[in-house]
């Protein structure tokens, strides 16, 4: 465990791209060279309350355990887990 294993994304290529969590992810592939485009694959947004920090989809505006309406904000977070590139 600890590991976040993905494929090259080039379709001559499609080798198994394997690293750490506490590793920095990789630029290009080991193989064939062909640069790992991250974004999308590996990043996700969700909105957050700034009060009581519960998670939300994008679709959510407001946290509904506050009154007066606490804005939600957006915030970057990495996925986790086997993904495909």
């Amino acid at each position: 465990m600890g590991k976040r294993t993905y494929l090259c994304g080039n379709p001559d290529c499609g080798t198994l791209i394997i690293f750490h969590n506490n590793e920095p992810r990789p630029i290009v592939c080991h193989r064939c060279g062909a640069e790992i485009d991250w974004e999308g694959e590996f990043i996700t947004t969700i909105r957050l309350c700034p009060k009581c920090n519960k998670e939300y989809d994008v679709t959510a505006n407001y946290c509904p355990f506050h009154s007066p309406p606490v804005s939600l904000v957006e915030k970057e977070l990495e996925k986790h887990g086997s993904s495909f590139l």
